[in-house]
């Protein structure tokens, strides 16, 4: 099965290198915002709960995320496959001499995509791309609550959420070809779309719930997505 399979892959990229005048492997990671609305409400809630002062270490910060890609090139238009994976997360937190307690929201999303790129404009082998990259997000959520008074544990709980969505990141890149390689700049804007809550196990309808606010939960991926990328030109 597995000799079957790259017999198939090369012969793909053999046609491929055969119809286009590039095809390119390359490598981009950044910094993306994450919006994760829902999440955050239910941050500002856990505090109403409890009986003593607690503080929000982290709130969904800014983080980094990582997309290798695969492109072919057509003159000035290009077209490709992309996995991007991101993550980010929350705590909110007490300690003193007495005990300590913890609440973290971890997230993650791995997302593969279709890659469309335009050049707009082409000076001294210097482009300027429009691209726009959609697909499925598949995303993964684990919380944490600890709570610790005198040495006792009074309550040690770890559930695990998933959810499908998808998602569009419009954008604009600059890339500097050098022989082999190429070295660009992105700065871009994901929107998730899809309606779809996070829900523990099988069971799609034990969702996540804000109990204040009467509304289901779900990822929100909403935000700008600024990276560095190279690119190696495999068709040379």
């Amino acid at each position: 099965m597995i000799k079957r399979v790259l017999i198939i892959l090369f012969l793909l990229i053999s046609f491929i290198r055969a119809n286009s005048q590039e095809f390119n492997f390359g490598f981009q990671s950044g910094i993306g915002t994450y919006s994760m609305k829902g999440l955050k409400n239910i941050n500002s809630e856990v505090p109403q709960g409890l009986p003593f002062d607690t503080k929000l270490v982290a709130d969904f910060p800014a983080y980094f995320y990582f997309r290798p890609t695969m492109l072919i090139r057509f003159n000035n238009f290009c077209l490709g496959l992309v996995y991007s994976f991101q993550s980010t997360g929350s705590r909110i937190s007490a300690k003193d001499y007495s005990g300590e307690y913890r609440f973290d929201m971890k997230v993650k999303s791995n997302a593969p995509g279709i890659y469309c790129e335009v050049t707009l404009s082409a000076v001294d082998n210097f482009r300027f791309n429009l691209y726009s990259i959609i697909g499925p997000s598949f995303s993964n959520l684990e919380t944490k609550e600890y709570f610790n008074v005198a040495d006792t544990v009074l309550r040690n709980a770890n559930y695990k959420f998933k959810a499908q969505n998808f998602y569009i990141e419009p954008g604009i890149n600059f890339l500097l070809p050098l022989k082999a390689f190429s070295f660009g700049i992105n700065l871009g804007y994901l929107v998730q779309f899809g309606d779809q809550a996070f829900y523990t196990g099988n069971n799609k309808k034990n969702i996540l719930f804000d109990t204040k606010n009467q509304v289901s939960v779900k990822p929100d991926w909403d935000g700008i997505r600024i990276g560095l990328s190279v690119f190696y030109n495999l068709s040379n």
